[in-house]
């Protein structure tokens, strides 16, 4: 890895960035999710796919605070996840928080997920410190650990 390196943003808008890392698409939402977030999580899932096919490795994270997407955002979610699902090695969606809203998120995301009708069981982290382990083993080309932590922490922010 190139001394430095980190992921490449692809977008960022009111409420998200989307990122790439190799292999990564990498998701950050900051407030509400929202079809033109993930329109642009789409685009740059379908970039990481042309090169990696379907060895694809996802990382959402959902900061403290942003409320839980209404039935038409996880309803477009769904369908969008669906039509991925084949391409993605795995998906792991980081939800930052405690209490109701933190787990209430944790099931949307669960059933998200797993009606998406990936070939991996999905993960739902509290931390990128806890995605990083699953993640690492999958980034291609190989990577350290200490290289997955460093780029996954600094997109994080």
């Amino acid at each position: 890895m190139a001394e430095g390196e980190v992921a490449i943003d692809y977008e960022r808008g009111a409420g998200y960035v989307v990122a790439t890392w190799r292999n990564a698409l990498l998701m950050m939402w900051t407030d509400a999710i929202t079809k033109r977030g993930l329109d642009a999580t789409e685009r740059a899932g379908k970039l990481l796919e042309r090169e990696h096919g379907s060895g694809v490795v996802a990382l959402s994270v959902s900061l403290a605070g942003v409320p839980l997407p209404d039935d038409e955002m996880r309803a477009y979610a769904a369908r969008l996840m669906r039509e991925r699902a084949h391409r993605v090695a795995l998906s792991v969606t980081v939800i930052e928080g405690d209490g109701f809203l933190l787990s209430a998120g944790r099931m949307v995301m669960t059933a998200l997920v797993t009606l998406s009708g990936g070939k991996s069981k999905p993960v739902i982290a509290k931390s990128v410190d806890e995605a990083i382990a699953h993640i690492h083993p999958l980034v291609k080309p190989r990577a350290t650990l200490a290289e997955v932590t460093r780029v996954m922490k600094a997109f994080r922010g």
